[in-house]
């Protein structure tokens, strides 16, 4: 897991929860940027730096999925530009303060 700091405050976080079995080739990402430090490039770096370390340390690892608001173009287009590839729907797959919402599936295969 890596975490971004502001001031000593949490501001960012993300990492890469493995799967177990039959499925312990993939990984599950997973990151957080809290809304003032929201379209400065932290989730990005953070991506990067998950992504860079999990192809060197986690050799077993080939597939890292992910889930995301529908309605969340702009980290959509984020993980598609990190090499993403959006895969499916869940219809009311996420549910944010009571409300359901449809989840988008997003994954990306590992050169390691």
């Amino acid at each position: 897991m890596l975490l971004a700091f502001s001031d000593n405050k949490l501001i960012a976080n993300s990492g890469i929860n493995l799967k177990e079995k039959t499925q312990k080739h993939i990984g599950i990402l997973g990151i957080s940027v809290i809304k003032n430090f929201r379209g400065e490039g932290i989730g990005r770096l953070l991506m990067r730096l998950v992504l860079k370390e999990v192809e060197k340390e986690l050799t077993d690892l080939k597939i890292v999925t992910l889930e995301v608001y529908s309605t969340n173009s702009i980290a959509q287009n984020l993980y598609q530009k990190m090499g993403f590839i959006h895969y499916g729907k869940l219809p009311n797959g996420i549910m944010r303060a009571g409300i359901f919402e449809d989840a988008i599936l997003m994954y990306k295969n590992i050169s390691s």
